[in-house]
Order: structure tokens, then sequence, then C-alpha cells
């Protein structure tokens, strides 16, 4: 974007292996570089009660993939320049961590679910 800002783009391919289709709720991440936080976000958003809008629920259909995108912008200050340097070079290591919460129904039972995850990029 300019000298001190860089947008960020960040995608997840979400698998479900299962022969139910599952919702997922809302993925929560932060982007670290360098073992400093750059950038950080939300996909979907968890609903509140029984008439909430399902709006932000994203359907993963049974033994499928759908890949979720986010936008986020880095700041590049006195602490993180070299990681933000490094991120616009093209050299970067990084770090994303997280957790997603989702539904899964099956018989007409609904059970929630939260699963935490740790990924690097590129793979070492």
């Amino acid at each position: 974007m300019d000298n001190r800002s860089a947008s960020v783009q960040i995608a997840f391919d979400m698998h479900n292996p299962n022969s139910n289709p599952l919702l997922l709720e809302m993925l929560q991440y932060t982007l670290n570089v360098g073992g400093l936080r750059m950038t950080g976000g939300d996909i979907g958003g968890s609903p509140e009660g029984m008439v909430a809008s399902s709006a932000d629920l994203t359907h993963i259909p049974s033994e499928s993939s759908v890949t979720l995108r986010n936008t986020q912008v880095a700041i590049r200050n006195n602490v993180t320049a070299d990681s933000w340097d490094s991120m616009v070079e093209g050299t970067a290591k990084y770090e994303v961590t997280g957790f997603y919460a989702y539904r899964a129904t099956v018989r007409l039972e609904t059970t929630p679910g939260e699963k935490e995850f740790a990924l690097t990029f590129p793979h070492p």
C-alpha cells in the first residue's frame, strides 16, 4: 500500500472429511513473522441465540472443501520493521495460529466444536 503499511491477504482451505455437512461459525487467526504479531482477523461470526442470522455461517458440504479469504493491513514501525520488510520482499516465514468454531449435525442432533490450529508457511 505504501512504505508503512501493507495489505496482507490470507486464505484458509477448510476441508470437511465427514459424511455430514458442517457449519463453520467463525475462524479467528493471528499472523506472526519473526515472532512478532503482524496482523490478525476473524472470518465469520458466532451466532448469538436461536434466532441469530446464519448470514455469517459458512456451510462446508460433506467430504469437500471451501476456501475462506480475508484481507488485513500490516503496519511497519520500529519494532516490526525487519519482519515487515521480509513480508514485502517475499522472504518471510509466516506462523499462523488461531481457532475455529463449528457445528456438526447428525440425525437431528447438533454438536458444537472448537479446534485450535498452528500453521507455518512456507512449510519447513
